[in-house]
């Protein structure tokens, strides 16, 4: 067996045994299950929905039960029927007595403007944290894509490669062939064994690329467990994908989540406006209760009660005011986001438009280069078996095969990535 042979061997026998193969779809499904970052959009979602549920309590009843025990000793006794307090009666001989009471307090908050609209805000707020979970899905959709197509490219690559160290093998063994008979100079068998080195450090660098590129997949779904290989799967056309600018930005502007988000964001912040405004206005409350109350636990006497409350803070010292110009600051920052983003999702779908149509062009002329460049190669082999070409003819031959393979999957390569962008910069559909 040739030494250059065993120098392969190693290079093919990772394809020996069988690996799973990851398509596009599982891969995207994993990613929704695993991928720490959608976990924690969700989670924050979560949350959300917790802080609007405590909002939402302050304008429900509330009621609390009560219990208590005290042993006194003193010589000072409270009188009833001496107004709201008693009157204190002061005894030269202190007596030690028991207190127990147990019941049932009940207030309701009959209204409180900064409250409600507190609560209303929450809900806006709820409906931001959702619409950024869904961007947060919509962004990890696009970086598994990019990642799955990067890989599918890599694994390409490395047929390439392959393919160039198996063709320098052979283009080897033509040459000694021809040197042992004489036919050729011991140079071109010099230039042949250098170009299977080339070709051996290329399929080298190939598979790690190719490496790396499955682990920033594997990174990119949030674990998987394996080695794996990458399916030849493609990402179809999209619906008016060579639509007008025009119509692909208004549809990206109705149907982005990022801007429901901010638009969410907007009314909340307009209700937090009205919420610190709230702080000139008064509260009005309800409450009541029950209670048994005695110096014996056998002998406790029934009591009740129930009222109004009115609150009014006269003066805080500027506090409201300076909790309203806050909000209303908040508002004008929303409003500035609001509008940069609009900006940004009309960059984000230009771009991915116009790296498309590029693609499309490019992946044309990449297929008609190495249409050419094969056609190259094969008369450059014949020509050299005939004795009427050069060991350089053959060289720059292959190397030029390779270098439009490489082009082609490249090419390949933008249309899938540039058309990943797009669906992002679109948003979903529904």
């Amino acid at each position: 067996m040739r030494p250059a042979l065993l120098l392969v061997l190693p290079l093919l026998a990772g394809v020996a045994h069988a690996q799973t193969v990851l398509g596009l779809d599982q891969a995207l499904q994993l990613a929704v299950q695993h991928q720490p970052t959608l976990l924690q959009a969700q989670a924050s979602s979560d949350a959300a929905e917790g802080r609007r549920e405590q909002q939402r309590s302050v304008l429900l009843p509330q009621l609390s039960a009560n219990a208590l025990y005290q042993r006194q000793h003193g010589n000072a006794r409270v009188l009833t029927g001496g107004g709201a307090s008693g009157n204190v009666s002061v005894t030269t001989n202190p007596t030690t007595t028991n207190v127990f009471s147990v019941g049932l307090q009940a207030t309701q908050v009959l209204w409180d403007f900064g409250a409600i609209e507190r609560f209303r805000a929450a809900g806006f707020t709820l409906d931001a944290q959702r619409a950024t979970e869904r961007a947060t899905r919509l962004q990890l959709d696009q970086q598994v894509r990019s990642t799955f197509f990067l890989a599918r490219a890599q694994q390409a690559l490395v047929e390439v490669a392959e393919q160039t160290l198996a063709n320098q093998l052979k283009h080897q063994a033509q040459v000694e062939g021809f040197v042992k008979v004489g036919l050729r100079p011991e140079i071109d068998l010099a230039q042949a064994q250098t170009a299977v080195a080339n070709a051996q450090v290329a399929a080298v660098k190939a598979r790690n690329a190719a490496a790396l590129a499955r682990a920033q997949l594997r990174q990119a779904i949030g674990g998987y467990p394996g080695p794996f290989s990458v399916g030849a799967d493609e990402l179809a056309a999209l619906d008016d994908e060579d639509a007008a600018l025009e119509v692909l930005t208004e549809r990206a502007i109705a149907h982005r989540p990022e801007l429901s988000a901010l638009l969410a964001q907007q009314d909340a912040s307009a209700l937090s406006v009205r919420a610190a405004q709230a702080g000139y206005l008064p509260t009005v409350g309800a409450s009541a209760g029950v209670s048994d109350t005695g110096t014996a636990i056998d002998a406790l006497q029934p009591n009740w009660q129930f009222g109004l409350t009115l609150s009014w803070n006269l003066f805080q010292g500027g506090l409201t005011v300076g909790q309203t110009r806050e909000q209303r600051a908040n508002a004008d920052l929303v409003d500035a986001q609001l509008a940069a983003e609009r900006l940004a999702v009309g960059l984000q779908v230009e771009q991915a438009q116009l790296l498309l149509q590029g693609g499309k062009s490019s992946l044309q002329a990449a297929i008609a280069a190495e249409a050419s460049a094969g056609l190259q190669l094969r008369l450059a082999e014949g020509r050299y078996t005939q004795g009427v070409g050069s060991i350089i003819e053959l060289s720059d031959a292959q190397v030029a095969f390779t270098a439009a393979a490489a082009q082609r999957v490249q090419a390949q390569l933008d249309i899938f990535s540039a058309r990943a962008a797009l669906l992002a910069a679109v948003g979903p559909s529904t």
